[in-house]
């Protein structure tokens, strides 16, 4: 058995990957195995090839001549034209291992199938092989070979594909002919980067609203490739090359073609635009092209029209005929519309103020009067404009008109000529002069005024109405007069008169020292000259001078001149700082106030120490005398009033003690004579018994009855004639006075004795005083007296003394007297 071996190679690799599957076999990929019988006869046929397609489509060829068989395209089949048998006997005999007969003697035959429709797009082969050297060599440049094998793709865009070439290289044994192998060698051809990108679907042009919101995409079909067929070569991106517009729009993403609107457009400043967009590829170097794209802005209907030369005034004679056309000023009613790219047309009407007299022409805008009017009659009209394709966009303005009479008389100037004194600094806006002119047509009213000639006419305006009113802040040093030429038109006829502005100078600058500040030194004396302060004014103002701060230590005459007051010497401190201020007289007749200016004046005295000794030396001890005489003088006056006081004070302590006695008197009865008292006190002292207070019969509103009372107990001194006696008196000034004692009767020598005696027990008890009134006195009941402790105290007074009375100056009457000396 013979084995017949079918390779497909070269065009068939290219066309068995065509979408219709042409040149596609039974078997493929592999080859075809055919058998045959070594006795079969020549011309059998030994197989047929299935192969896709028809002869229209295909070609189908035997590479290479063989000695035992051939292919027939038209029938695709393989007859055998040799007798096997010599040639299997061949076979084993060139074989290696001529007894080996388990080997399939093969026959090999090459057969190319090629794709019509691409045959003109196959290259000749590329390469070559040298047998002598074994090398294979480039014959043909290869990137026209690599154009055309993507070109022959059945998907040309893929690029992910490898160009690859295919070379059979057969080896024949020459020692035995029919012994041929094929080596199949595989060429891939590595990518460059040497394609440059190129735009596709080009030319870009786009048309886009005035209203596109920002963010919008302008245009998103952009795109561009490269022929290089593998990556980085191959990887395209975008951007947008710096130009005249390209602020106006932006790639939303680099690697994607939408370009997207970053600014916001107005058909009435720009109609359209271009940017140039520029395609890179990834590759090193990196290879671009570029592309404009074209953007028209489309005008949208978002405007109001517009007036042109608004607003409008005209002026008609009374004897005006009706149907009239009325000529406008500054020209005639028109408007627009502002969308340039639409220009809708424009629909006029009259909203109101026409009362009747006016129409207006809906399409054209002239105005025409409907009926007769009168002199003196006045229109104020709101003309609206409105788009004929849109109602809500329209705009208005005023026409006003004035009806007149016939103007056959020129104005006349009340004054050939006019003069007026404006001060320099009056305030810009005032109107400093108004004219006035007459007409005999008797419309005054239609009268304008305006100045047509003059010097610095800049500096003054004159409205309609005759005002001339000041433009500019005004200078006397600058100009100090003014010279115009004013005019007045009623429409037709003119007249012209002089205005004379004469600018008064005023006061409108500031005293000015010679000094911006002055230091002197002044002594401690009185109405003393100190120094000078000078100040001047170019407006040749009379100035006066005034101080601030001090004015007590010193003054300032109109001369600038500084004097020390009386009080200087009252100063403790050796420097003062002072202002003087010099100002110009107010302007009267220009209802002005004056202008001021400061300046700092530092005064410098000795000390206070120096100051002194100075006034010593210039005679200063004859006013210390003076001085000392003035504080002795000062003393005296002082004594003589506590003297005073004093007088009053016991003037009003014997009028107080009279008052007491009287009291005194009043309220005890005598009921024993001194001398029998004392001898029932002392016999009652050396029994040990205690008697009630032997000396008072009552006291306020008690008796002392307590047998240890004893005054004499109590008593600080003896009671003798030559003794000073306390005055008792009770705390509270209700309270009665305490009484004479009782029983005041025997001579003086017996009261004394008596009195001794009692004496002598003193000095026993402790002693107390009680406060009555504002007179102290000596309590000396004892510690069991109604009046507590706590609420008596002792005071002496020693201006008062008291003396018991003696019997030889008793008077007859039962009640004695206490004489008192102060």
């Amino acid at each position: 058995m013979t084995t017949i071996l079918l390779a497909f190679f070269a065009s068939y690799l290219i066309s068995v990957t065509h979408a219709q599957f042409l040149c596609d076999y039974t078997g493929a990929p592999g080859p075809v195995f055919l058998d045959v019988t070594e006795t079969a006869t020549v011309g059998e046929v030994v197989g047929s090839l299935t192969v896709a397609g028809n002869d229209n489509q295909i070609i189908l060829e035997q590479v290479a001549k063989n000695s035992l068989v051939k292919f027939v395209p038209e029938s695709r089949e393989i007859v055998l034209i040799s007798n096997l048998p010599e040639w299997v006997d061949h076979f084993f005999a060139a074989s290696t291992d001529p007894l080996n007969r388990d080997q399939v003697p093969r026959i090999e035959v090459d057969i190319r199938c090629t794709d019509k429709s691409l045959a003109s797009k196959i290259s000749t082969i590329q390469v070559k092989f040298v047998p002598e050297s074994r090398e294979i060599v480039l014959i043909s440049n290869l990137p026209e070979w690599v154009d055309h094998f993507f070109a022959a793709s059945t998907d040309p865009l893929n690029r992910d594909q490898v160009p690859r070439i295919e070379v059979d290289i057969r080896c024949t044994d020459k020692s035995l002919a029919s012994k041929i192998s094929t080596i199949q060698v595989k060429i891939d051809v590595n990518d460059v980067n040497n394609k440059t990108p190129y735009f596709v679907n080009t030319p870009y042009h786009t048309n886009i609203s005035e209203l596109t919101p920002i963010g919008y995409t302008v245009f998103e079909n952009i795109e561009a490739k490269d022929d290089d067929y593998s990556f980085p070569n191959n990887f395209v991106f975008f951007v947008i090359e710096d130009g005249p517009f390209s602020d106006y729009v932006e790639i939303s993403n680099q690697y994607q073609g939408r370009i997207i609107l970053r600014k916001h457009l107005d058909f009435r400043h720009i109609t359209s635009f271009y940017v140039t967009i520029v395609a890179k590829d990834s590759g090193s170097p990196a290879l671009f092209a570029r592309e404009n794209i074209t953007v028209d802005i489309i005008d949208e209907d978002n405007l109001n029209p517009v007036f042109i030369n608004s607003p409008y005034s005209a002026q008609i004679l009374y004897s005006t005929k009706p149907e009239t056309e009325i000529e406008t000023l500054p020209g005639p009613v028109e408007a627009k519309d502002q969308d340039q790219g639409i220009l809708s047309s424009i629909n006029y009407s009259i909203e109101y103020g026409s009362d009747g007299y006016f129409t207006i022409n809906n399409q054209t805008g002239v105005v025409t009067l409907r009926k007769p009017v009168s002199r003196g009659m006045r229109f104020y009209m709101m003309v609206k404009a409105t788009e004929a394709v849109n109602a809500d966009h329209y705009a208005t303005t005023s026409l006003n008109v004035e009806v007149v009479g016939n103007n056959k008389n020129a104005p006349v100037f009340t004054e050939s000529s006019y003069r007026v004194d404006v001060l320099e600094n009056v305030p810009v806006g005032s109107t400093v002069l108004r004219i006035t002119a007459t007409d005999e047509d008797g419309e005054p009213e239609l009268l304008k005024y305006s100045i047509v000639g003059g010097n610095q006419i800049d500096d003054f305006a004159m409205s309609e109405k005759g005002e001339l009113i000041t433009y500019h802040k005004l200078d006397f040093l600058t100009t100090a007069a003014y010279q115009f030429t004013a005019q007045v038109s009623d429409g037709t006829h003119t007249a012209e008169s002089i205005i004379r502005v004469i600018v008064v100078n005023t006061n409108n600058k500031n005293p000015t020292f010679l000094k911006s500040d002055y230091n002197f030194n002044a002594s401690r004396k009185g109405n003393e000259y100190i120094g000078t302060t000078i100040a001047s004014d170019i407006t040749g103002q009379r100035i006066t001078y005034k101080l601030l701060g001090y004015e007590r230590y010193f003054y300032v005459t109109n001369a600038g001149d500084l004097y020390t007051t009386g009080h200087v010497a009252e100063l403790e401190h050796s420097n003062y700082e002072v202002t003087v201020t010099a100002c110009n007289d107010d302007s009267t007749h220009l209802a002005e106030d004056g202008r001021c200016s400061v300046t700092s004046v530092t005064i410098t005295m000795p000390k206070l120490e120096q100051a002194r000794e100075a006034f010593i030396r210039a005679g200063g001890t004859y006013s210390a005398a003076i001085v000392t005489l003035a504080v002795i003088a000062g003393l005296m006056l002082i004594c003589i009033i506590v003297l005073v006081i004093l007088l009053i004070k016991q003037k009003k302590l014997t009028t107080m003690v009279q008052q007491r006695t009287t009291h005194l008197t009043q309220a005890c009865n005598i009921e024993a004579s001194y001398a029998q008292a004392v001898l029932q006190r002392k016999e009652a002292v050396a029994n040990g018994e205690g008697l009630a207070n032997p000396y008072y019969c009552a006291y306020g509103d008690y008796q002392a009855t307590d047998h240890v009372d004893d005054v004499s107990d109590h008593s600080d001194r003896p009671l003798d004639a030559g003794s000073t006696e306390r005055l008792y008196k009770q705390r509270t000034k209700s309270s009665p006075a305490a009484p004479i004692p009782g029983g005041l009767t025997g001579n003086g020598t017996s009261l004394k004795q008596s009195v001794n005696g009692l004496a002598s027990d003193a000095g026993q008890k402790e002693k107390k005083r009680v406060t009555i009134g504002s007179i102290e006195e000596v309590d000396d009941w004892g510690g069991d007296h109604p009046q507590s402790d706590s609420q008596v105290e002792t005071i002496l007074d020693p201006n008062v003394s008291v003396e018991p009375i003696r019997d030889n100056e008793l008077s007859e009457a039962a009640r004695p007297e206490l004489t008192i000396y102060f």
